[in-house]
């Protein structure tokens, strides 16, 4: 497939996908949020009781501790059985490394805590779960090394040499004769490659899905948007000229849940770093069902996409490449059947909540009137 309608089949998804423009899903979470922040509903009137009852998030919070103890009352988050003879030790070892990679590798207390947060609160949690691959640099500093322990420093392929300052001495012995030595001052950056397995919270308005999606996996396309800096992406292997070519603006900072989320005077987005290699870009992390090969079958594939263009590696290569995994796993607490995105908590008491606030503003009301009465009289009427 030419790589132009690849791009344009891209971009049309992502225009058409929920969540990437204000839909009644993103404004019903937006709204959740400020009724869960006791935020003022906007119909409130100067000089009368402005008070806001918390039903909300009475309900949410209250739901949440049930939920977390159910997964962490026990050391054993999920279990591999033996499915043949001679595999129980194979099994135990894959339930011991499982345990241990999401809850001392990835802080999964605080995981269940934020997954299910987000699906009591904003309809849906999504926890992503994939294997992360980036470049660590180290500098590292040497003195007095001779020519023979320079090439071995520097043999393994990992290090380059950035700053080198080279010493030449003369030594007289006794009997006249002058002999020279040579000692290297080096600064050398070394590069790793480290990869593990990374389990993140995604924000609920990070993840944008086609309208046809009822589940993850049957999904003809979903991204999670995302903000990350230029230092970020070059570390995880992209082109270094195009990430630094990206444009800074996006559309993510403007969602109805970010600004609900932050107080004013509080958002991230206020303040960009004056260092190029710290400020963040768009970037979508596309899985789409398409016929890249052109055999009529569509596949799925995992395309990077940012700045109206798929990114490239360092090597030149397109950051497209066929997959037969979705990292993204979601759960609701009220399914809608045939329907991605049911409905929360927060959406069964929103209007409890609203019902709530004005009638208890209209009891202090009449309390404040009833217990500062004030006389009025008319002129010229009265002694």
């Amino acid at each position: 497939m030419d790589i132009g309608r690849l791009q344009g089949i891209l971009q049309s998804e992502i225009d058409d996908a929920i969540g990437m423009l204000d839909s009644e899903t993103t404004e019903e979470r937006g709204q959740a949020i400020d009724y869960y922040l006791r935020k003022p509903y906007g119909n409130e009137v100067e000089g009368r009781s402005q008070v806001v009852t918390g039903e909300v998030a009475e309900v949410v919070d209250g739901a949440l501790p049930q939920l977390i103890r159910v997964f962490t009352s026990s050391d054993e988050l999920g279990r591999y059985d033996p499915v043949g003879p001679g595999d129980e030790e194979g099994a135990k070892q894959a339930t011991d490394y499982a345990n241990w990679v999401f809850y001392k590798d990835n802080r999964g207390f605080a995981l269940l805590h934020d997954w299910f947060k987000d699906a009591l609160l904003e309809k849906t949690g999504t926890l992503k779960a994939y294997w992360q691959e980036k470049i660590d640099v180290d500098e590292e500093v040497y003195k007095g090394l001779t020519d023979n322990e320079l090439l071995l420093l520097m043999s393994d392929g990992t290090r380059q040499i950035v700053a080198q300052e080279t010493i030449t001495e003369e030594v007289s012995s006794p009997a006249g004769a002058i002999s020279g030595g040579t000692t290297h001052n080096v600064v050398v950056q070394k590069r790793t490659k480290a990869g593990r397995i990374q389990i993140d919270v995604v924000p609920p308005e990070e993840i944008i899905v086609s309208k046809k999606a009822t589940c993850v996996d049957d999904a003809p396309f979903i991204a999670h948007r995302r903000l990350a800096t230029r230092s970020e992406l070059i570390s995880m292997g992209f082109d270094a000229d195009l990430i630094n070519s990206l444009p800074n603006y996006n559309s993510l900072d403007f969602t109805e849940e970010r600004l609900a989320r932050y107080s004013p005077g509080e958002e991230p987005f206020d303040q960009e770093s004056l260092d190029e290699s710290m400020q963040e870009v768009e970037v979508y992390e596309c899985y789409i069902y398409v016929d890249f090969d052109g055999d009529g079958i569509a596949e799925l594939r995992q395309i990077y996409y940012g700045g109206q263009q798929i990114l490239t590696w360092a090597d030149g290569s397109e950051a497209n490449i066929k997959t037969d995994y979705i990292p993204f796993h979601t759960i609701c607490p009220l399914p809608v059947p045939h329907k991605f995105f049911g409905q929360s908590l927060a959406d069964r008491v929103l209007d409890i909540q609203l019902i709530k606030s004005t009638v208890t503003r209209q009891i202090l009301d009449n309390i404040y009137l009833i217990n500062n009465a004030r006389s009025e009289v008319v002129e010229e009427q009265v002694s």
